[in-house]
């Protein structure tokens, strides 16, 4: 009977462990479309798969291929002050870690503020708080027109655990001539290292004692 309640007392303590893979659906784009996210898109705005992209007008980075896998999703906006959106939904346990990679392509020049942001907003859905704005560029910010960053890595600790949204948002400043375009992969909510090792624990231990009963 000790035994037993030390293995429901382990199993508890594994679940979570096991579970927050499941938190975020297709966060590298596997499927090859946008399973498990929602985009909002303005006319002639677009958000889609894509195993590649280039601009070769641009200056700075200007070629991408997936961080993971063979798929990333990438959203352009076009047409004066409209907004491309994409967001998830997803619920986290306290102490998790959200990484994801992201790259800015600005296909427009000073002054046509196109922008890009990244943003974690508390609750379901785009109308909650932010929680933390996680990546933010604009043409006014960029070291040169049109220009290209590298696949840049973001991570976010929750304190709290609980329902959150990603929402990334790409925006075209005053044309609809020249596009602006912000590149997602790699989503995931990882446990932090202390986590994984209680987990590695966790499992040696029922591991054992069950090789203990056998024999």
């Amino acid at each position: 009977m000790k035994k037993l309640i030390i293995i429901c007392a382990l199993a508890i303590l594994i679940t979570p462990f096991y579970n927050v893979k499941a938190a975020l659906t297709n966060g590298s784009f596997e499927t090859g479309d946008l399973t498990g996210w929602t985009a909002v898109l303005p006319i002639g705005g677009s958000a889609s798969a894509v195993t590649g992209h280039s601009d070769l007008g641009g200056t700075g980075t200007t070629s991408w291929v997936p961080t993971d896998g063979s798929y990333f999703a990438l959203l352009k906006t076009d047409g004066p002050g409209s907004l491309t959106r994409l967001y998830q939904t997803f619920t986290v346990p306290a102490h998790f870690t959200l990484t994801f990679d992201y790259f800015w392509d600005s296909g427009d020049w000073v002054p046509f503020n196109d922008s890009a942001t990244g943003m974690l907003l508390m609750g379901a859905g785009t109308g909650g708080p932010i929680v933390s704005t996680l990546f933010s560029n604009s043409i006014n910010t960029d070291p040169a027109n049109y220009w290209g960053t590298p696949w840049t890595s973001v991570s976010y600790q929750f304190a709290t655990g609980g329902t959150y949204t990603i929402l990334i948002e790409v925006s075209n400043g005053l044309d609809s001539i020249l596009d602006s375009y912000v590149g997602i992969d790699n989503f995931e909510v990882i446990p932090v290292p202390g986590a994984i090792l209680l987990g590695g624990i966790g499992i040696g231990l029922v591991g054992w004692l069950r090789r203990r009963k056998t024999l």
